[in-house]
This record gives C-alpha cells, sequence and structure tokens, in this order.
C-alpha cells in the first residue's frame, strides 16, 4: 500500500513537471514578437518590422523541468544575460557571487543546439545554484535549425571535464552578425522578478549586489511604485587583467586599481562609453561602513556614446531587435530612455568587473570597420531624428 502511494506520488510529480514545461515552452516557443519593435525604430529605421521577426526562433525556459517556477518571488532580481555557446562555462564564474535568479538566453544555430542541451545537463548536474536559479532560452535562425545528431557528448563526463569542455567549445561559424538586441531581449523576457541587472556573458557583479538591492528596493518602495518609475540604476564598470587575481569587493577593487591591473571598461578604446558614469567621482565616494548599505551615490545626464551597466524594472524599454551592427544595438535604447524621461543613478560601492583588458593593439581589421561605421551610422541617426521631428532636448543626446 506504502509502495503504491509511493508510486502514484512519484508519477503526479512526473506528469506535474512535463505540463509544467510543455506549457512554458508551447508559450514561449514563437517567432520574435513583433512588439519588441521599438517607438524608435518604427520611427527612423525604415526597415520590415517583419525583418528580426522572421530570422529567429525562440525556445524559451529550455529544458525547464526542476526549474522551481513557482518558488521565484517578483520581489527580487534576475541577472540577464546572453552569449553563444563558447559563454557557457562563465555561468560557474557568475555563480560564485550571484545567488540569485539568472535568465540567459544562448545562440544555438544547427549543431550548437545539441551542445547546449548537453551542456544544461552538466552545468545542472554538477553545480546545484544553477540547477536551482538559472533559466536557459534557445535562439537559432530560421535557416539554422536546431541539428541534434550529437546529442549525448557529455554523458559520464567528471564535473571536471564538464568545465574543460565549455571552455574549449567554440561556437558554430556563421556569416550572420550575432544578434546582441534580440538576444537581450529574449532572456529579459525570461525574466519573472519586478527588476533585472542586463549584463554580458563576460561581465561579473560585484559579489553581494543582489542581497544589497534586495534591501535598497524594500527601504525605498521600488515594488510598490513599479510601473511609475523612471528610474535606472547605473553601476560603474572594470576590466580586469586576465591574469590578475578575482576582483570581486571594493576592497578588492581598490588594490586591482593601485597595483595597475584593473581600468575603467573600454577606457582605451572608447573613453566615451563610459565616461558619462564618472567612474572617478564613484571611486572617491566609495565606503566601508559597517551597515553596508545601497544608496544612490549621484545622478548623471546621458551624453552621446554612452552605453552604461544598468538595474531597470521590467516595465524599460526593450531593445530595438533592428539595430544589429557594432555601435548600433545600444544607441536606440538609450535614445528611448530619454524619450521616455528615464533618470539615470549611480549606486554607491557595487560594480561590475569585465574579464581581460581591451586594447588599441588587440583590435582587429573587422572591429575597426566596424568602428567606423558605427560612426557614420550615429550621424545618420541623429540627421533622421532631426528629419522626423524628434528636435526637443530628450533627444539632444541620442
Amino acid at each position: 500500500m506504502q509502495s503504491s502511494r509511493k508510486f502514484i506520488t512519484i508519477v503526479t510529480f512526473i506528469i506535474t513537471s512535463q505540463v509544467v514545461r510543455m506549457i512554458l515552452e508551447s508559450y514561449y516557443t514563437n517567432q520574435i514578437d513583433v512588439d519588441d519593435i521599438t517607438i524608435i525604430e518604427r520611427t527612423l529605421t525604415g526597415v520590415s518590422e517583419s525583418l528580426a521577426a522572421d530570422q529567429y526562433v525562440v525556445r524559451h525556459f529550455y529544458k525547464s523541468e526542476g526549474f522551481p517556477i513557482n518558488d521565484v518571488t517578483p520581489y527580487d532580481i534576475t541577472l540577464v544575460l546572453h552569449g553563444s555557446v563558447d559563454k557557457l562555462y562563465k555561468l560557474i564564474e557568475i555563480a560564485e557571487v550571484w545567488d540569485g535568479p539568472v535568465s540567459m538566453s544562448v545562440l544555438a544555430p544547427d549543431s550548437d543546439a545539441a551542445f547546449v542541451d548537453d551542456a544544461i545537463d552538466g552545468v545542472r548536474l554538477c553545480w546545484n545554484r544553477l540547477r536551482h536559479t538559472t533559466s536557459f532560452h534557445l535562439v537559432f535562425p530560421s535557416r539554422a535549425p536546431p541539428n541534434m545528431t550529437s546529442l549525448g557528448s557529455f554523458v559520464y563526463l567528471s564535473c571536471k571535464d564538464v568545465i574543460r569542455r565549455l571552455r574549449i567549445r567554440k561556437p558554430r561559424s556563421s556569416t550572420s552578425m550575432y544578434p546582441h538586441n534580440v538576444m537581450r531581449n529574449v532572456a529579459r523576457r525570461g525574466a519573472l522578478t519586478n527588476y533585472v541587472l542586463h549584463v554580458d556573458a563576460d561581465v561579473t557583479p560585484s559579489k553581494g549586489l543582489r542581497q544589497r538591492f534586495l534591501e535598497f528596493a524594500r527601504r525605498n518602495s521600488l515594488h510598490e511604485n513599479l510601473r511609475s518609475s523612471h528610474d535606472v540604476y547605473v553601476l560603474p564598470v572594470f576590466e580586469v587583467r586576465r591574469s590578475s587575481y578575482p576582483v570581486r569587493t571594493k576592497r578588492e577593487l581598490l588594490t586591482a586599481l593601485e597595483d595597475k591591473n584593473a581600468r575603467v571598461l573600454l577606457q582605451e578604446i572608447c573613453p566615451q562609453c563610459h565616461k558619462a558614469t564618472d567612474s572617478d567621482r564613484w571611486l572617491r565616494s566609495i565606503t566601508f561602513s559597517p551597515a553596508d548599505e545601497m544608496s544612490i551615490s549621484y545622478e548623471v545626464q546621458c551624453t552621446k556614446g554612452w552605453e552604461p551597466y544598468f538595474i531597470a524594472s521590467r516595465y524599460s524599454p526593450l531593445y530595438g531587435i533592428n539595430f544589429t551592427a557594432y555601435g548600433q544595438d545600444r544607441l536606440s535604447h538609450m535614445c528611448e530612455l530619454q524619450a521616455k524621461g528615464y533618470k539615470f543613478k549611480v549606486l554607491n560601492d557595487e560594480f561590475l568587473v569585465y574579464d581581460g583588458y581591451r586594447s588599441k593593439a588587440k583590435i582587429t581589421q573587422q572591429e575597426k570597420r566596424r568602428k567606423d561605421e558605427s560612426r557614420k551610422f550615429h550621424e545618420m541617426f541623429a540627421a533622421n531624428l532631426r528629419r522626423f521631428g524628434y528636435t526637443n532636448e530628450a533627444y539632444n543626446k541620442c
């Protein structure tokens, strides 16, 4: 009798898990939603609204069985990141400093899909925290559907071998451009919390950022004013030499800066990208109070070419999916935020770290060409704003 009840319980659990998985994947497996087309895009680009929408297929909450969706409270913050298959190993590093929800979109064309499928199993088996906090969302070009013939390559691998396999994997070669904003929006739609922190897979948050933000949100009633708020919370970002020790706390960051092992991200190749954040001012304001409370250090004005990382409400604008080239992917988004009256507030003591130095000497010819194209695009973008009547102060810094 007891064994019969146990059997029924197990069967019920399995059926429930599969139903949840099917509902999630059925609801979220689709072409890119045309609602992702931003106001700026509709007005300026002149491209078909279905251009990016027809190019990619999405499978949200891929292999979601076991993901504790009912345990995720909206009163939290999700780390939203994206990348190709070669970025999956970064999750292991992120898990060391981030103990909350993670939503990751992965570009997985053709045979990459089988690798991602295996990798998800390996990561969840070896890293318990990731099993309970991370949801995966697969994106693949409609012309390169998943090829699962190589499925099972991770079977019987030790956790050490899983890491090795993740580190050496390179994405399938493709002539198409990486769809940054498609990937950002897909990961964002997978977030189940009121607040999100958008980062690239090479960027790691400072240790304890999530917990301090949750307390900050509680003290300032952020969740109660979610829909009406037009504030985003900017985080300074620094690049750290790969040969250096890990930088996870503000003391470690200050030491790395003093030892010339850290500097502002893109300081050498794109100084305007993070200049408005005013990292020097932020560094002067660092405190080591026992309370260690998060607060707003100062507010900054948006400037041309600024590409900050920030925490935002789930109701903030999505990214323009038809802006894909280098330098275009964030431009329209920042313009949209300005047009809607968003304020940029820099948080004290919290920061992000990029793994490795970006130097002029390492810029490829392709990257140089993209930078030149980006300058031309900025000029065209500004001209089109004026052409279509977007001439008030909100658009002057686009």
